[in-house]
């Protein structure tokens, strides 16, 4: 993603600190949101393991092969994700 960073080239030292400011805290939110993620995918597959081993039905074996093949549907937000579970 290409950004234009003209929008800064006539600002004041004081609008630099300020939308600086606001980058910063824009970072820390998404690195939040990716260590929860990985925490979360990390939880999910222990679960996955877990019920695997104590429980075989075939639709959950057939899923669990999709995951592995890599045939999986990403989404970016969860609302990406109702829209194509509606779908199906």
């Amino acid at each position: 993603m290409l950004y234009d960073y003209s929008k800064y080239e006539n600002a004041t030292p004081k609008q630099l600190i300020h939308a600086l400011s606001l980058k910063e805290k824009k970072a820390e939110k998404l690195a939040l949101e990716i260590m929860n993620n990985e925490k979360e995918i990390k939880f999910l597959k222990k679960q996955l393991k877990d019920y695997s081993n104590n429980k075989r039905r075939p639709e959950l074996d057939e899923a669990i092969r999709d995951y592995e093949n890599g045939n999986v549907v990403t989404c970016r937000s969860m609302e990406e994700f109702k829209a194509k579970m509606a779908e199906d």
